[in-house]
């Protein structure tokens, strides 16, 4: 059993993240697993949020190189997950450490040089180490779900970011769209935009 990743965060210590990475991937791997849904890369800037236990850091820079280690631990250094690997899964891209009022999926409110300079960093380091899976976050900004967000999905995530990879939905993030968000009339409409948005 290994620490929770604020407290790995603590350790500024990238080669034995992933040594523990390393490990876990085998485990996994060794029960059948092919995709883990790790390493969070928010950043822990809302302290009444309480999922701040999954982030490495308010640091962008921390939170960069310790998800660089957790890529390369999960998946090789050669980014091609064998029988001791899985794939990782960036998330949550981006903003969710940072929700309205501390609450899990509320929307964000940030600026776009923060989001830019700030949030999008880790996303970046990770990508560039070879990250296979991105998954967008539940939180809207502007007003508009991140799952349905073109512009932060196409023009920043791929185009911008250069990820070519698998973009997976969060859980419950489409119907979210439907249900929390009222974006569209009926929940198969969600599924349309989802798709439509690469995910």
């Amino acid at each position: 059993v290994f620490p929770q990743a604020i407290a790995l965060g603590c350790s500024w210590d990238p080669v034995l993240l992933e040594k523990i990475f390393t490990a876990t991937a085998l485990e996994a791997s060794s029960r059948g697993v092919k995709q883990l849904f790790s390493p969070v890369l928010d950043l822990a800037r809302e302290p009444r949020f309480g999922r701040t236990e999954e982030m490495y850091s308010e640091d962008a820079y921390l939170a960069a190189i310790c998800g660089q280690a957790a890529v390369w631990g999960f998946q090789g250094r050669d980014g091609k997950p064998d029988a001791n690997h899985v794939a990782a899964t960036l998330k949550h891209f981006v903003g969710h450490g940072q929700p309205e009022g501390g609450r899990n999926t509320a929307p964000i409110n940030i600026s776009k040089y923060d989001l830019l300079n700030s949030h999008i960093l880790p996303f970046e380091k990770c990508i560039q180490a070879g990250a296979l899976s991105v998954m967008p976050s539940y939180n809207e900004m502007n007003g508009q779900p991140n799952h349905a967000s073109k512009w932060l999905i196409n023009d920043i995530l791929i185009n911008k970011l250069g990820f070519s990879g698998l973009i997976i939905a969060d859980q419950d993030a489409l119907r979210e769209m439907y249900k929390t968000h009222h974006m569209v009339a009926t929940l198969a409409d969600a599924a349309k935009v989802g798709i439509e948005n690469g995910i």
